[in-house]
């Protein structure tokens, strides 16, 4: 989604600049700046969370929540060769959300047909792929499928309101490992009034489970299971 809040103002500008700073534990921003350098080094992917990529494990259990046409689904699978990935996404159109979907061409999906296409392309894209799950559902229905303490690395990347937010956290948290790594999308997603919809939702979770080990780099959440 395309930041027009910081063109408003100067002012806007720079108070923007400030609300999206990276945060959290200093320890976990330091190695995350070291996968950014050696992602960038490596030059194992031209996607912007190549960062995130680089500290995967092989041979893991990973769920990506909201994969739209798989396009970093993919790029999970050809770094890190999981021993599952399962893609869970219901590719349902609602008029009333925004977010609900990546824009086309600067513009929101405007009806079904154009989930219908992501869809088909996920589809098409893992056909060959025996290791790889499709769960064409929504997130209550998909996490119900997996006991708690089962996946390795969760990444949450679907309708981006505070109220999704908090129900894929509830949900799908608990599946998390000990010392599991969740990871989340466009942490800094900005609502029509300019409020930081996401951010909130995280740090509600975050407080309200006495999260020690969380950090934001370059808008992506990374939380640690320590519990």
């Amino acid at each position: 989604m395309k930041n027009i809040y910081k063109n408003k103002s100067f002012y806007n500008r720079i108070l923007d600049k400030f609300e999206r700073r990276n945060r959290g534990s200093f320890s976990m921003l330091l190695k995350n700046y070291f996968f950014y350098l050696k992602a960038k080094i490596k030059k194992i992917s031209s996607d912007k969370r190549a960062y995130i990529l680089e500290q995967l494990n092989k041979n893991s259990i990973f769920v990506e929540v909201g994969v739209w046409k798989g396009e970093f689904s993919r790029e999970i699978l050809n770094v890190s060769n999981p021993k599952l990935l399962v893609l869970v996404d219901s590719w349902s159109y609602d008029e009333n959300v925004r977010g609900c979907a990546p824009q086309v061409n600067g513009e929101e999906p405007l009806n079904q047909s154009f989930f219908d296409k992501a869809k088909q392309e996920t589809y098409n894209k893992f056909k060959n792929d025996k290791n790889v799950r499709i769960l064409e559902m929504n997130s209550y229905g998909a996490s119900s499928y997996y006991e708690d303490d089962y996946f390795d690395y969760i990444y949450l990347d679907a309708e981006h309101t505070y109220k999704a937010v908090i129900n894929d956290l509830n949900l799908w948290y608990p599946k998390l490992k000990k010392n599991g790594i969740l990871f989340g999308d466009d942490y800094y997603w900005r609502e029509e009034d300019d409020t930081l919809s996401l951010h909130i939702a995280y740090q509600e979770f975050i407080k309200k489970h006495n999260i020690k080990k969380w950090c934001v780099f370059k808008s992506q959440i990374k939380i640690i299971k320590d519990e």
